[in-house]
């Protein structure tokens, strides 16, 4: 679609003087004023589809603007970050750094979660509670799931306190207590089946468990092709000032990567985005 619009924008910016220049011949002489709008019309035409970007995707649109059946009536994932798990709530860890990617293929959802930090409790801190959550059913089994040490590259064990069809409560305990101003660096990756599975769906990182705070959100969206539409908002109190927009890039394996990048997060941060890799029902 850019190249069709910037091989358009050089006809009109060639047709548009072209035009001009032949309003002053005695031909167009009657109708000269005419002749000199169209040419001005066309050069700005020509103008504006140059200076647009190849890919721009609808940002920062509300939600109330769009189809009601594009409002994803389950939504079970979101609703459970809108009430906390107490389990949940973290006031020792303040976070450096969160990370999360998530690879949609097909209808699964391969995740890649990272939680760089520091205890900044006085008492020593023990373990690291997480949440993984998604809209389909989901044993144990199924997540693969695998926890990484990034400070030493071992892998670490995990329990999960809460084995819920859509929600899992996993303990990471550290291989040694943390005392306070240690760091931790946790990687936790796996697969949740059948997470996107309809034409307008939503992915969401939520930042409000963490009660010390978060220095950094770096949010990473794999689609297999560019979405139809991308809108982007926060649940809650956002970070301070204008929430920044999200980036995306086409990938060389013909993926489309979204990337959201935010300082100081608060709130839930959700993107909303249409599937052009589903058949249309």
């Amino acid at each position: 679609m850019g190249h069709k619009k910037s091989g358009l924008g050089y006809a009109l910016l060639a047709i548009g003087p072209a035009c001009i220049s032949v309003a002053f011949t005695d031909t167009f002489a009657k109708a000269r004023v005419w002749v000199l709008l169209v040419g001005v019309v066309v050069f700005l035409t020509g103008t504006l589809l140059l200076m647009y970007p190849t890919i721009r995707p609808r940002l920062s649109i509300p939600l109330s603007r769009r189809a009601a059946s594009s409002s994803r009536s389950q939504r079970a994932a979101l609703s459970t970050y809108t009430r906390l798990h107490p389990r949940l709530v973290n006031r020792r860890h303040h976070l450096d750094l969160i990370r999360h990617e998530l690879t949609v293929i097909g209808h699964d959802d391969k995740f890649r979660l990272r939680y760089s930090g520091t205890n900044t409790a006085r008492r020593k801190s023990r373990e690291f509670v997480e949440s993984l959550v998604g809209e389909a059913p989901c044993s144990k089994a199924q997540l693969g799931l695998r926890v990484i040490d990034k400070l030493s590259g071992l892998p670490m064990s995990f329990v999960f306190e809460q084995d819920e069809d859509r929600e899992k409560v996993l303990s990471i305990p550290f291989p040694r207590p943390l005392a306070r101003g240690e760091r931790f660096d946790i990687e936790i990756t796996g697969l949740w089946p059948g997470n996107f599975t309809t034409l307008d769906d939503y992915a969401f990182f939520p930042m409000n468990p963490y009660k010390r705070g978060v220095s950094k959100l770096e949010a990473t969206l794999i689609l297999p092709k560019c979405p139809t539409y991308l809108r982007s908002r926060v649940v809650g109190r956002g970070a301070p000032g204008r929430l920044p927009d999200p980036t995306m890039r086409l990938r060389r394996d013909g993926q489309c990567a979204i990337m959201w990048q935010i300082d100081r997060p608060s709130g839930i941060y959700v993107l909303e985005f249409g599937r052009s890799d589903l058949p249309t029902p």
